[in-house]
């Protein structure tokens, strides 16, 4: 009998060995997961809106923007210093070392946003599902332009960085080393073109705040200023101006004026004429919310936000207008007062605080804001 048994446990185990191999690599069945979905056209599509979820992620108040092309510089700073391991006063100070997590995250969150779009891009290149192909190259000239800006903002922060433009393994990842940036550059310039030919004019509809041709040979406009090359860049920027679609007449009353200004940063304005590309936020509990104004708020149990009634929770402090900042408004420069708010009276002490912070983000929905962010 002990031997019929370990012949019946031998044949069982070849059975599992050969005859049941491929029935032990089936996807989970009960839920969405990679081998399971890009299975039509509306799953695709899917896949490249979450492409805007990453441009939004990419330009959030902690992102390499952000750090680098504001608190980095003699714009912004750090007045108080949030509890624990300093992580952005060092950025403001130039004293950075290469544990700074909050630089790691930016960065992390840069490459996320390129696997994503790449892998957006992969699936349509490779499906076998029946697009109008007119509408494949539009998606893929999406995901092309928020893999171009996610590089655009890593080659500014950090020269060399490695060029990944197709779908990758984290094992394939190491043969992966610095790039010149004259090669990224040339990439950037390749992939808007196509965009560019790709994208449509305008939206309607939901549709509203997709990237446009408009967008995309904006941030090319942006890349040949970056490398001195103006005529290339008026080129874009004629394109752009001929069209007609855009002004500095935001509020389209006829007249270009302080109230255009404070109407493109009304937290209710959302794709102006006067904004050329845009990160889209929704108002909510459960939306993708902006975070700019908590962030960029005072950082002081004492904040109370003027144009907000009720009780306040301090900002994060990041990004605090200098006064070299300030000095560069001349007078009388009406932009200055939504731009540089230079204090606020304390709830705990009922006394002005001499505490700069900007109203560019303001949103009445302080918990839940959903105001847009200018990109250009």
């Amino acid at each position: 009998m002990t031997h019929i048994k370990k012949y019946l446990i031998g044949i069982f185990l070849v059975a599992i060995g050969f005859g049941c191999e491929d029935k032990l690599d089936l996807y989970p069945l009960t839920g969405l997961s990679e081998g399971t979905f890009y299975r039509n056209l509306s799953q695709l599509e899917a896949a490249v809106d979450d492409v805007y979820r990453q441009m939004g992620i990419i330009y959030n108040a902690r992102s390499i923007p952000s750090l680098y092309g504001t608190l980095f510089s003699d714009n912004g700073a750090v007045i108080a210093q949030l509890a624990g391991t300093p992580v952005d006063q060092p950025i403001d100070r130039h004293e950075i070392f290469s544990e700074n997590s909050r630089i790691q995250n930016a960065w992390d969150d840069a490459y996320s946003a390129i696997y994503i779009c790449n892998n957006a891009i992969f699936r349509l290149e490779s499906t076998d599902i029946s697009i109008e192909e007119s509408h494949k190259n539009r998606m893929i000239a999406e995901a092309l332009v928020v893999r171009s800006l996610a590089y655009f903002n890593l080659v500014r922060a950090f020269g060399e960085v490695p060029l990944i433009t197709s779908r990758i393994s984290p094992s394939q990842s190491y043969d992966y080393l610095r790039e010149d940036t004259d090669v990224i550059y040339s990439q950037l310039i390749q992939d808007l073109n196509f965009a560019k030919n790709n994208l449509q004019e305008s939206y309607t509809g939901l549709d509203i705040g997709r990237v446009t041709k408009f967008g995309a040979a904006a941030i090319l406009a942006k890349i040949h200023l970056t490398n001195n090359d103006y005529d290339a860049a008026g080129v874009e920027l004629e394109y752009i101006i001929n069209s007609n679609l855009y002004s500095l007449d935001a509020t389209n009353d006829g007249t270009v004026n302080l109230e255009d200004y404070n109407y493109l940063f009304d937290p209710d304005t959302k794709n102006s004429k006067s904004s050329v590309l845009e990160v889209q936020f929704m108002a909510g509990a459960n939306a993708r919310n902006s975070d700019h104004q908590e962030a960029f708020s005072p950082y002081l149990d004492g904040f109370n936000h003027p144009f907000i009634d009720g009780t306040i929770t301090r900002g994060n402090g990041i990004n605090t207008p200098t006064e070299d900042f300030e000095m560069e408004f001349e007078e009388g420069d009406p932009r200055k007062a939504i731009t540089i708010v230079p204090g606020f009276t304390s709830r705990a002490t009922g006394s002005y605080v001499d505490y700069p912070f900007t109203l560019k983000y303001f949103d009445p929905n302080w918990f839940n804001p959903g105001q847009n962010f200018e990109i250009i």
